[in-house]
């Protein structure tokens, strides 16, 4: 005889307020990554020839976080490099995990609705 197994079920927030707190969480990283090259704004060299400011600084860690790079604005001091490799390389792995592992999820969710996962944390 066969029984068929019933996960419990939880509630799942709606996809419009996972969304938000995603979008929150990437716009908290941007500005910690954006204020951190900031404060070592001395550390980083602009190929326009001009400091960098807030504004270079936010369009640092954009271009950054994102992994295109495009080399207009360079870490240029140890402190700098050090930040770039062990702060944002991080960052970027982390995110990118995330990333993989909502879509992972997602797909999972499509193909075996029967499933249940925890509405938050996990991804």
């Amino acid at each position: 005889m066969t029984h068929r197994v019933r996960l419990p079920r939880k509630v799942v927030e709606r996809p419009i307020r996972q969304v938000v707190k995603r979008l929150a969480m990437a716009l908290f990283v941007l500005a910690a990554t954006a204020f951190i090259v900031w404060v070592d704004r001395d550390g980083y060299h602009d190929n326009a020839g001009d400091g960098v400011d807030f504004l270079d600084s936010l369009y640092y860690a954009t271009v950054t976080l994102s992994t295109t790079g495009y080399g207009d604005i360079t870490p240029v001091s140890d402190a700098a490099r050090l930040t770039n490799i062990f702060g944002q390389r991080f960052v970027r792995c982390a995110t990118a995990t995330l990333q993989l592992g909502y879509v992972a999820r997602l797909i999972v969710m499509r193909r075996s609705p029967s499933l249940s996962f925890p509405s938050q944390g996990s991804v």
